[in-house]
């Protein structure tokens, strides 16, 4: 993987300049997470912050991989300390993201508003508060209207197409997700949105569309894991389907239907 040898590299070289920086530790941190070593991921994170304790990158950095574990009052301590020291889009992001998994979503509303208040031009920051609405009951309609005025500030924000699919599918909205992703196509190619694009057309049983969709991802990145995970899911529902079409077939009976009738078989 490209990406990997060069994370690498660039690991060896700021720790190789200076292993007293947290930079080198919090980007061996992410080549740790790339080569799925959580524990060593984790081990370098907080080598980071114990290095210095209040690096944003490095509060970033040990927040996600808490994120990512479900461990939403760790990650939160680590967002909301990232938040003291700089009033980042990323911080703002994984506190109310930390919120909502606690099930915090007043909090999270309030946190995802403070960020717009900071940032009102800020795509980001407006999806944000489209995803926290989206939280509440009755407010999907509401995260809806956020969700559109991120679009209108950048159409080509790829976050917040992501976001509002991901809303969207969750209320089993699938016609209004296809429609959010076409619409982002339309300016801007994109491998993954084409996969996602895959993904909820297979939802919606669409299936040689999702054929067509992960074949275009696949087409711009060929390494795009969804892409091909959703082809192989595509091949598991043919090949069971095609099963089924095969144990019909095995079970009709070419006599006639009448003595098929008088002279049934009885098993144990």
């Amino acid at each position: 993987n490209g990406d990997s040898a060069v994370l690498n590299k660039l690991t060896y070289g700021l720790l190789h300049t200076n292993v007293q920086r947290p930079e080198g530790w919090v980007a061996g941190s992410l080549y740790m997470e790339l080569k799925d070593e959580k524990e060593r991921a984790t081990e370098y994170s907080e080598k980071a912050l114990h290095l210095q304790p209040l690096h944003s990158v490095a509060l970033l950095r040990s927040g996600q991989i808490h994120l990512d574990a479900c461990k939403y009052d760790l990650a939160l301590i680590a967002f909301r300390k990232a938040l003291e020291v700089s009033r980042s889009i990323r911080a703002y992001q994984g506190a109310v993201r930390s919120y909502i998994g606690m099930g915090r979503i007043k909090e999270a509303l309030t946190t995802a508003k403070d960020s717009l208040q900071r940032m009102p031009r800020n795509p980001k920051a407006l999806t944000l508060v489209g995803i926290a609405l989206s939280q509440l009951p009755e407010g999907l309609e509401k995260g809806k209207v956020a969700f559109e005025k991120a679009r209108q500030l950048d159409p080509l924000c790829s976050e917040t197409v992501m976001e509002l699919t991901n809303v969207l599918v969750h209320n089993n909205k699938l016609n209004e997700a296809a429609e959010a992703l076409q619409h982002y196509l339309r300016h801007q190619d994109s491998d993954y949105i084409h996969s996602r694009l895959g993904d909820v057309y297979m939802k919606l049983d669409m299936l040689d569309k999702a054929l067509a969709e992960y074949h275009r991802a696949l087409a711009l990145n060929p390494a795009l894991e969804s892409a091909k995970a959703g082809l192989e899911c595509l091949e598991t529902l043919e090949k069971t389907e095609d099963a089924g079409d095969d144990a019909d077939v095995a079970g009709h009976d070419d006599t006639d239907d009448l003595d098929a009738f008088a002279t049934p078989s009885f098993h144990d």
